[in-house]
């Protein structure tokens, strides 16, 4: 009796030490996975963006940051303008929203990097784009009805920056 008790916990302990394996295998597949996005984009996420509908959703994001957290419906209503306004499928949408609002919460203040993440838009986007982001930004600043300080301050150097 006490041999089968011994192979049942000397079973139970390998199966244990694989899973343990298994665990640590996928932990250091995230940890190379965390290190080759550092690498390959540096320490500065908005430096690297490229697509101008990431910065502008990143700009739009602000603006509803400067009223309080983003919560769902305000990620709803950045996807709707990504899809409708910026012309982009649904699933492509709510990836961009998402990949904004994730370097949106590692910054305290988009605002502070506006001319890196104006680079993008100034060199894809037509000025009557520009044009209409800068619309966009203010709609969104509105919609609870007056335009708060810091909102109207990232409104106005957002203008004169892209427009020059």
């Amino acid at each position: 009796m006490h041999l089968i008790i011994a192979a049942i916990m000397a079973l139970g302990g390998l199966a244990w030490a694989i899973n343990q394996l298994l665990n640590g295998a996928a932990d250091a597949k995230g940890a190379v996975r965390r290190l080759k996005w550092q690498h390959r984009h540096g320490k500065d996420l908005v430096a690297a963006i490229d697509d101008p509908r990431i910065a502008a959703v990143i700009l739009l994001g602000q603006l509803m940051r400067y009223e309080g957290e983003i919560g769902a419906s305000d990620r709803d209503r950045l996807a709707e303008i990504v899809e409708k306004d910026l012309r982009t499928p649904t699933h492509e949408a709510q990836e961009i929203v998402a990949q904004a609002l994730y370097i949106l919460g590692q910054r305290n203040d988009a605002a502070n990097e506006l001319s890196k993440l104006l680079l993008p838009i100034r060199d894809a986007c037509t000025p009557e784009e520009r044009a209409d982001l800068l619309r966009l930004m203010n709609d969104i600043a509105a919609r609870n009805g007056e335009i708060s300080p810091m909102q109207q301050i990232l409104l106005d150097r957002t203008r004169q920056r892209m427009m020059d």
